[in-house]
């Protein structure tokens, strides 16, 4: 009797292992097609995956809740380091935790670098952050959106913005990185194939040059010197995998605000020699901004903060391209801004808005975008002056020293080359010479 249970009983496991493999092959193709990630290769894993993979099975997932439980409890209590050598245990037992992955990259680039007061350890930890999602975690999860998303992150903000005290030792690391792999704002594409370095930039830097060409192609060219070109980057890939409105969202947002940014920003200016790192509009990337946006909006068409981002990129934008005289352009943006507004009649006219605009501009800009105001104007001067136009070019200049003379003043700076650089600024007579040379190598539309 006890015989023919126990052969009931391994009958029934048999079956139950046996349904359980056929509902595993299904569950793993209903993962696949909404593009979830499915188990993990073992191909060229770390022996600690492997194992853990391996001898643990099912455990591995009740081991890194725990894991994960303990690790919010550090956070709350700022254990930023043993938050990290737990985070890092809970990708070796899960490497399709996208969330952990996200997280532990934050806790590097973030809060451990800013425990250091030396740039460099800063960005030692900060390029430690970049790293971790770029070599192991899209390697375990090449069709998440959202890691792509949060390494662009990574460059947008961290990299990109200006909170960071430290962030023109980022800035001039990124810098250093793209000239040990190409000369220039761009690699040449046509040498892809037989250039090293270009072999070296998509195995070590992940960056692909058929990608980067497909970019500059559709939405350049742009400057890969410049962090918010690399956040585009990613952002670019992660559309291309994205399989939720959610993640694709996340995505197209990062890439309006990063070409609008390289709208503004997008035109860099290096001197080694003395430092000098200024950013200053590229406005021939206008038409590639609006088309970015407006293909981001069909794709989400019901995506109000969307629209109110564009809206508020052209008035920007109009406000840009009248510094720098290109007024038939500026009221053409304008005219587009109105349509963007719920009430178009309530609208100021074109001459209010920029009244208005300038005005705000002197008083509250924020400084780094103030700089094309600057530049703008002084162009203007330039270009007035070489029209016989003196009191005209006067008044322009005026105008670009008393924003100058403000932000100065607004941000604290006292002349150091690291001041300069943190303000996003440069000194006046330096932004004088490079105006000089764009109004000669351009040739702007008069004011009326």
């Amino acid at each position: 009797m006890k015989s023919a249970i126990s052969i009931l009983l391994l009958v029934l496991g048999l079956a139950c292992l046996w349904g359980a493999a056929r509902v595993h092959e299904s569950l793993l193709e209903w993962r696949t097609e909404r593009g979830r990630e499915t188990a993990v290769s073992l191909d060229r894993s770390p022996p600690l995956v492997v194992f853990t993979t391996v001898a643990l099975g099912g455990f591995r997932g009740i081991i890194a809740d725990l894991l994960w439980i303990r690790a919010i409890r550090l956070q709350e209590e700022g254990n930023v380091f043993e938050l990290t050598q737990l985070a890092d245990w809970i990708t070796k037992l899960e490497p399709r935790f996208i969330t952990v992955w996200a997280f532990n990259a934050w806790n590097l680039a973030y809060n451990i670098s800013d425990r250091f007061p030396d740039p460099e350890d800063r960005w030692r930890w900060v390029n430690n952050g970049i790293r971790l999602l770029r070599d192991e975690g899209l390697k375990y999860n090449p069709n998440s959106a959202d890691l792509h998303r949060e390494l662009g992150w990574m460059y947008q903000h961290k990299i990109g913005h200006y909170l960071d005290p430290a962030h023109p030792a980022y800035k001039w690391k990124l810098v250093q990185d793209m000239a040990s792999l190409f000369d220039g704002s761009r690699p040449d594409y046509s040498a892809a194939l037989r250039d090293p370095r270009l072999i070296r930039m998509k195995d070590e830097f992940k960056l692909d040059p058929a990608v980067m060409a497909a970019i500059d192609r559709d939405y350049g060219p742009l400057d890969w010197r410049l962090p918010a070109t690399h956040a585009i980057y990613w952002a670019y890939r992660g559309c291309r995998v994205a399989v939720t409105p959610r993640s694709a969202l996340g995505c197209d947002h990062m890439l309006c605000q990063c070409m609008a940014e390289s709208f503004r920003h997008g035109r860099l200016i290096l001197d080694a020699r003395t430092g000098l790192y200024l950013t200053v509009p590229d406005l021939e990337l206008l038409p590639r901004v609006i088309k970015m946006y407006q293909e981001s909006m069909r794709r989400h068409p019901g995506e109000a903060t969307l629209r109110l981002s564009y809206a508020n990129f052209l008035g920007e934008a109009a406000v840009i391209l009248f510094a720098y005289g290109r007024i038939a352009e500026a009221r053409d943006l304008y005219q587009q801004l109105t349509f963007q507004q719920p009430d178009p009649d309530a609208a100021l006219s074109f001459d209010d808005f920029m009244l208005q605009s300038l005005n705000l501009s002197i008083r509250a800009t924020p400084l780094r975008d103030a700089v094309a105001l600057i530049e703008g104007f002084l162009v203007q001067s330039y270009v007035r002056a070489a029209r016989g136009e003196e009191d005209r070019a006067v008044a322009f200049e005026r105008l670009a020293d008393l924003i100058w003379t403000r932000l100065v003043e607004t941000s604290g700076t006292t002349g150091t080359v690291d001041q300069w650089q943190r303000a996003g600024l440069a000194p006046f007579d330096e932004m004088r010479r490079q105006a000089y040379r764009r109004a000669m190598s351009e040739t702007p539309e008069t004011a009326p």
